[in-house]
């Protein structure tokens, strides 16, 4: 691995400790490693669907996420000749067998 990126990652790292320190380890005190447990799965939900993030254009990981999921899915169905159509049906090129021709066939969506 380069040397830069591990220095990078390592600061992302200690940077989110730092994070939990502050948000939840030094503000609530635990009686059992159960509640510890359950505050830290909070806190990994709440980090992840409610904080926004600035290099993600203001949008929570989550959100992010899902964008890129739907970005990468449209890509796939471009290269495919897959496309959504405004009435809820797919348009699927297909290749005629008699003549080679390609025509659109609709697919109803459920």
């Amino acid at each position: 691995m380069n040397g830069l990126l591990a220095i990078h990652g390592n600061g992302c790292a200690e940077r989110f400790i730092r994070t939990l320190k502050e948000n939840l380890l030094w503000v609530r005190t635990f009686d059992t490693v159960e509640e510890i447990r359950l505050a830290l799965l909070a806190f990994q939900k709440t980090c992840n669907e409610q904080w926004l993030i600035e290099r993600h254009n203001h949008r929570s990981p989550a959100q992010f996420r899902r964008d890129q999921l739907n970005s990468q899915h449209m890509t796939a169905q471009a290269q495919t000749g897959v496309s959504q159509t405004e009435g809820g049906t797919l348009a699927i090129p297909s290749t005629s067998r008699s003549n080679g021709n390609q025509r659109i066939q609709q697919v109803g969506r459920s």
